[in-house]
């Protein structure tokens, strides 16, 4: 079982808060990569950042512990938010929904491009549905 399934169900993220620029608890993961990878990874965040797609936290230096997360040597330690934080967001809304995190494969053919989510963003809010 996923720790933020349980705080989601729990009821005890607020990520629509946050996402309002306001304090709030979201799911977060701590990562490791090899610390000889820090200016490609630096090159490749920064990119992320101009996209919109960034979710770094937090990036520690190499081979030095990360929020008292110890990394072994060679390696740099990394705080990124957690994958279900758009699902909790969707709970928190009250919109009924079943996530399960790497839990089976899914057919990639029932996905719906991203370009998408504009268009389902207006269905949710034309039933009334928003972050609360």
């Amino acid at each position: 079982l996923d720790p933020l399934e349980m705080f989601i169900k729990a009821g005890m993220t607020s990520v629509c808060r946050v996402a309002r620029g306001q304090a709030g608890a979201v799911g977060a993961s701590f990562r490791e990569f090899p610390a000889n990878a820090g200016r490609n990874f630096e090159s490749i965040h920064k990119r992320l950042e101009r996209m919109g797609l960034a979710s770094v936290l937090a990036t520690g230096k190499p081979n030095q512990p990360l929020l008292d997360f110890g990394v072994p040597d060679g390696r740099s330690g990394l705080i990124v938010t957690g994958g279900l934080n758009p699902a909790a967001a969707v709970y928190e809304a009250g919109i009924p929904s079943q996530h399960i995190a790497l839990a089976h494969f899914f057919d990639f053919e029932r996905l719906s491009p991203f370009t998408e989510l504009p268009r389902l963003h207006t269905l949710i809010m034309a039933k009334g549905r928003s972050c609360r």
